[in-house]
């Protein structure tokens, strides 16, 4: 387990809970639905309940937590934190008034919920004082840099070195077609860090990958949210005994829509990122760089996490030149809308069944 993300993590859950005042909001409601329980003869205090509710849900809300990238969240998973997810816990509170009745049943309730959310707060307090305690410091991107990291699940690699290597050979490839759409051709990808427990790699990019990639990530996320409705159907088991042609028709007719919504993100590129990417570069590439993000969009639905990470934006010394500042702002002002873009990543669960890679009624896997 990655020590310095997860001090980064207990140190960024901590510090949400105690911005939005969670504890403070559910302490709030319990003393309101207790003294509820004391009066049933005054209604006005039902009222207060309802006011405190919606206080606790907003508190909830806004918590920083739902903005964690795939894999912070599963570290939390793998802790036994999902109790601190904000969906998680207004889901609690949502149940608890299921019934619309203010009674003992539903205090109870309230207080167990409060008791979980503290007794892991203090498990996550008691992780960071031993984390600090070793010398273990944050897991933070250098200011003015840009991380891509890329966590694999074992199954992909077979838990052997030639599975390693072929998805790391795979990864690279793909990434040099992106880097070659760059305005700003960047060096060598640099490998920052490499975690073992869920093979992720952490690798150092320049500012116009980084910028290309995180656009790539929200555009393929958006593209999964309104498909996958569409194709839910074709993952039910009503489906599974179906001839092999009809499925064979319904598998190109799924590989066609997400080929060709693919193909609209790559017409996008240039306008969605004209600081980074190359027009002239595009055009020439046009058929790799699709075939770029179809390897990504397939490595998704497989089970991968991806995500950018930002540093802070440089600072400049105190004797810097007009041309230099200029240059930061420029910078700095790249890496705020970069950033925004990672801000808008959805959480994807991991699909069972992949659209790009369906299972026919034998159970076998029906290649792009």
């Amino acid at each position: 387990m990655h020590a310095e993300r997860l001090r980064t993590i207990a140190a960024r859950t901590l510090a949400a809970f105690s911005d939005a005042g969670i504890t403070s909001s559910f302490e709030a409601l319990i003393a309101t639905v207790r003294r509820r329980l004391s009066n049933p003869a005054d209604p006005a205090i039902d009222t207060e309940v309802s006011t405190r509710v919606k206080e606790l849900l907003t508190a909830i809300e806004g918590l920083e937590v739902a903005n964690f990238p795939p894999t912070w969240r599963k570290l939390m998973s793998e802790l036994r934190l999902d109790i601190l997810f904000p969906e998680s816990l207004r889901e609690m509170v949502e149940i608890a008034f299921s019934n619309r009745r203010v009674d003992s049943d539903l205090l109870t309730t309230l207080e167990a919920v409060n008791h979980g959310v503290g007794e892991s707060l203090e498990q996550l307090q008691l992780l960071l004082r031993g984390l600090e305690a070793v010398g273990i410091s944050e897991d933070v991107v250098p200011r003015g840099e840009i991380e891509f990291d890329v966590a694999m699940p074992r199954e992909s690699i077979d838990d052997n070195l030639s599975g390693i290597n072929k998805e790391f050979n795979n990864l690279n490839r793909q990434l040099l077609v992106l880097a070659e759409i760059c305005k700003q051709a960047p060096p060598p990808l640099r490998v920052n860090s490499i975690s073992t427990n869920d093979f992720t790699v952490a690798l150092n990019i320049n500012i116009d990958l980084g910028e290309i990639i995180a656009f790539v990530l929200v555009a393929l996320t958006s593209m999964r949210l309104g498909y996958q409705s569409k194709f839910d159907a074709l993952k039910q088991d009503a489906f599974k005994d179906l001839p092999r042609e009809i499925f064979d028709q319904m598998k190109a007719w799924a590989n066609g829509y997400v080929k060709e919504e693919i193909s609209k993100i790559v017409d996008r590129l240039p306008d969605a990122c004209p600081e980074s990417v190359s027009t002239e570069k595009l055009e020439a590439q046009k058929g790799p760089v699709r075939a770029a993000l179809e390897y990504i969009e397939e490595k998704q639905e497989a089970g991968f996490n991806m995500e950018v990470r930002v540093g802070d934006p440089p600072t400049g010394g105190d004797g810097q030149d007009e041309g230099r500042a200029a240059e930061l702002a420029q910078i700095n002002a790249r890496l705020i809308e970069i950033a925004k873009n990672v801000a808008q990543l959805k959480v994807l669960e991991r699909q069972t069944t992949p659209i790009l890679s369906l299972t026919d009624q034998t159970g076998d896997h029906v290649d792009s």
